[in-house]
């Protein structure tokens, strides 16, 4: 299936967010130590890009 033009309403958009929040709220608290290392590799990659753009 192409998903190049692919569209949602506002509406839909917050009714997939509400749909899906649930899993995802079960799932870090499931996985909290991968989630915090997650997060620190982002802010480390942050870091990591704003020193080299200075």
């Amino acid at each position: 299936m192409d998903y190049t033009n692919f569209r949602m309403s506002e509406k839909q958009v917050q009714a997939f967010a509400k749909a899906i929040f649930a899993d995802i709220d079960s799932y870090v608290d499931t996985h909290r130590e991968e989630y915090e290392k997650f997060l620190q590799n982002e802010k480390n990659l942050d870091t990591q890009e704003e020193q080299q753009s200075q």
